[in-house]
């Protein structure tokens, strides 16, 4: 079988030692496939890709993307090995033109910049008649397109994206989570923290439930989405595929 795109195993993980927050959390995650991180507010949801990204200590278990050990590697050569992080706030420079935000996210391509940014006006043709516009003039579905598109510019293996919806109108979430459809399509791995589960699920092909670092439920996201007892334990009321 190939190898995940990015295989987590018993994974302990804190900003203390010796009090982790995650506790054993495991998973793989293939090239093309959408995984959605979901359960309450202090789950430990965005402490999970944060470690992977190198920004939170590791105290035991692996992290190998594409069979590469991910462990321990500061988080500029995580972002060489092929792993890309979009945070939920401050992830465009609001004062940089959607051109420049790119170029700043291939600073470290010794060629083929120009190149790879043309991959992400195809992919979100939205932002072709905005690329000398600065960023924070952009709406909120557009930044999250430069945020996104500037993460893309290292051609990841895997992209994780931190609550992209956060403080979007329905509409605009809408527009998010197709533009992740759009990025999985193109065969990046893309791995979703989401609190607005009904768009998640919606969208993920596999679902992971955390709880208190624990995790608690993991299958394909229509499985997830119809569990009424997750639903009622971990996402607050009825299950996240019912009608309302």
């Amino acid at each position: 079988m190939a190898e995940p795109a990015l295989a987590v195993r018993a994974l302990e993980a804190g900003y203390v030692r010796g009090v982790p927050i995650l506790r054993g959390v495991g998973f793989d995650l293939a090239a093309g496939e959408i995984l959605a991180i979901l359960g309450p507010n202090g789950a430990g949801k965005s402490t999970l890709v944060r470690t992977i990204a190198g920004l939170v200590p590791r105290f035991a278990g692996e992290i190998r993307l594409a069979g590469a050990s991910l462990a321990d590697l500061p988080p500029h050569r995580v972002v060489a090995a092929g792993f890309a992080y979009v945070p939920q706030v401050a992830n465009v420079f609001a004062e940089l033109t959607v051109d420049e935000n790119l170029a700043l996210g291939g600073y470290t391509l010794k060629r083929g910049r120009a190149e790879r940014a043309a991959r992400v006006f195809e992919l979100f043709p939205d932002l072709v008649a905005k690329r000398q516009a600065k960023a924070g003039r952009l709406s909120g579905g557009q930044r999250q397109m430069v945020a996104i598109g500037r993460a893309l510019m290292v051609e990841p293996r895997v992209l994780a994206l931190d609550e992209p919806s956060a403080g979007l109108a329905p509409i605009v979430v809408e527009q998010v989570f197709a533009m992740i459809r759009r990025v999985a399509r193109s065969g990046v791995a893309v791995l979703v923290v989401e609190q607005n589960v009904r768009a998640a699920l919606a969208t993920a092909d596999r679902a992971l439930v955390l709880a208190e670092g624990v995790e608690r439920l993991s299958g394909a996201a229509g499985d997830v989405a119809a569990n009424a007892a997750i639903a009622e334990i971990y996402l607050g009321g009825a299950p996240a595929g019912a009608s309302p």
